[in-house]
């Protein structure tokens, strides 16, 4: 272990002082699985409902939180990345503002990821935990993740990733978790919208990947849920879209193809559409819903509907973002980085320590049943004024009611709505329910 003995005892100091979030780590700290007794009733009407499941670990941190960031600074995806990064800052000097965490102050380190799996990743990743990093927010992409994953549990690191979707190998061994819905929970809520609009009947038109299959596994549950018959699945591929026309018959055709097939999904929803689908029966997951307003008729997609990845930063937001850095050029992915850095900070502070296994066993503390609270500051004020309740924070970026396994279980995409020109227009939100 990197953090010694006697640090460790410093840190229990300095985490006694904080004698309400403590009590309240104790309280509500019990093996995965466990139930808790439930509270005597005098005439139950209904079941009393399942206590969230937590992870026990051993604490491993020193008592001052170090947060890294490992993104992709260089490449298409800078922009991506200074947003995130001016996010963390916004939420860094939020903490500090409020006395910091565990007593101490925060502080961060940002290190460039890279935008492939290899060396630079490694390098950057090791830097990180040389300085002492307690959590990363990052990698941004499921390939970066599952390289840094072995890295993270060896170093005793949380990860908390703004951008993978996708299933990854080893994030069950308790240093992961993402504040984006999965690429399943994707599928979900595209057929809870579809379902929602009056469908009893859904195709998926699939890549034929690991991102078209979870997203058609998402369909199928939510349709199994809802009572309606399986859906048709149609697979395509670089060298086959053989059959698409066949899924205009049902009354809502979801299409979750890679971006690596974007020349071909237009193929197909030109042939879908020229079999008599009507658009607004059209549902887009979020690789699949481009503009294609070079490569359809004008008016083609109009009504169709599709996921958009990505909440929206607010005008208050935006103007703590371009004070953390004023040359931002756009604020995609950062109320998830913010999101991300308040949950570890709150998930330390109610678990009473920084190590990464216990950040990551606390976020579903903090996030999923409890006091709801919007802000660092007010989300201590709630442990101070109740700390038998719990906290249940409510991100920038929507639902974050996090696992024990760290996934999220709720959803929350922008709803994106086709113009006349074949582009997707934000229009609210799809949400899983």
């Amino acid at each position: 272990m990197r953090r010694t003995a006697d640090a460790r005892r410093s840190h229990h100091r300095r985490a006694a002082r904080l004698a309400l979030p403590a009590a309240l780590a104790v309280s509500a700290l019990v093996l995965a699985g466990c139930t808790a007794e439930p509270e005597p009733m005098p005439v139950p009407t209904e079941p009393a409902p399942s206590p969230t499941p937590f992870r026990e670990v051993a604490p491993s941190g020193d008592g001052q939180l170090v947060i890294g960031t490992l993104l992709p600074t260089d490449g298409d995806t800078a922009g991506v990345a200074a947003a995130q990064i001016a996010a963390v800052e916004v939420a860094v000097r939020e903490l500090n503002d409020n006395g910091g965490v565990l007593d101490e102050i925060v502080t961060v380190v940002h290190r460039n990821s890279g935008t492939e799996p290899g060396d630079e990743l490694e390098s950057a990743f090791a830097d990180l935990v040389d300085r002492g990093v307690d959590v990363v927010i990052g990698p941004f992409t499921d390939a970066l993740v599952e390289q840094t994953l072995p890295l993270a549990a060896e170093a005793g690191v949380a990860l908390i990733s703004t951008g993978a979707t996708g299933a990854l190998e080893g994030a069950d061994e308790g240093y992961f978790a993402r504040v984006v819905p999965t690429d399943r929970l994707q599928g979900v809520a595209l057929a809870q919208g579809a379902i929602a609009d009056g469908a009893a009947s859904i195709a998926v038109v699939a890549s034929d990947d690991a991102y078209g299959e979870a997203v058609a596994d998402g369909v199928a549950d939510a349709a199994d849920a809802a009572g309606l018959d399986e859906p048709t699945v149609v697979t395509v591929s670089s060298s086959s879209a053989a059959g698409v026309a066949a899924a205009a018959d049902a009354d809502a055709v979801i299409v979750a193809t890679s971006t690596a097939l974007a020349d071909i999904t237009a193929g197909m929803l030109d042939d879908l559409l020229g079999a008599g689908l009507s658009p607004a029966s059209l549902w887009l997951a979020s690789a699949a819903a481009a503009d294609y307003s070079g490569s359809l008729d004008a008016g083609a997609l109009e009504g169709a509907r599709g996921a958009l990845l990505g909440a929206e930063a607010d005008d208050a937001f935006v103007e703590r973002l371009l004070f953390a850095d004023p040359f931002l050029g756009g604020f995609r992915w950062a109320p998830e980085a913010y999101d991300a850095v308040l949950l570890a900070a709150l998930a330390a502070t109610v678990i009473g320590d920084d190590g990464g296994a216990s950040i990551i066993a606390g976020l579903p503390q903090v996030s999923r049943e409890g006091a709801p609270c919007t802000s660092y500051g007010e989300c201590l004020q709630f442990l101070i004024d109740e700390p038998d309740a719990g906290l249940n924070y409510q991100g920038l970026s929507g639902p974050l009611g996090l696992r024990v396994d760290g996934d999220v279980d709720e959803a929350a995409f922008g709803l994106g709505v086709y113009t006349d020109e074949n582009r997707p227009v934000r229009d609210g939100n799809l949400l899983t329910n």
